[in-house]
């Protein structure tokens, strides 16, 4: 299971539960010393957790590496940025926009699997 956005607050969440129900847990980070310091604060799963760093989650070719032998994705990076503007703005701007032109190519890198 590849989780983007794994070290932020809901994307470590959403690790810690995938991790308590068994599974193995690839995060994609745009910081590798994040990765770290979670595999360091959860030593119970270090042999169920890697992080892979993806610098620019936009590009999908960055990704082709971090879906290597995951089954599923679940996309919770965001732009994080701070802006004196309603939250319906930023969110239109930095963030729901985004994720239209993820999915296409992430999808077309796992391998097909039978509903």
């Amino acid at each position: 299971m590849l989780v983007t956005g794994a070290t932020g607050f809901i994307g470590a969440h959403v690790v810690d539960e995938l991790l308590r129900r068994g599974l193995k847990v690839r995060g994609a980070t745009r910081s590798m010393a994040k990765g770290n310091l979670m595999i360091q604060a959860r030593p119970q799963y270090a042999d169920r957790l890697d992080f892979v760093e993806v610098d620019d989650f936009e590009e999908p070719g960055r990704l082709q590496e971090a879906v290597k032998n995951v089954d599923a994705v679940i996309h919770v990076a965001s732009v994080s940025i701070y802006l004196a503007t309603p939250p319906q703005e930023t969110a239109r701007g930095h963030g729901a926009n985004r994720s239209p032109a993820f999915f296409p190519p992430i999808a077309a890198m796992l391998p097909n699997r039978e509903q």
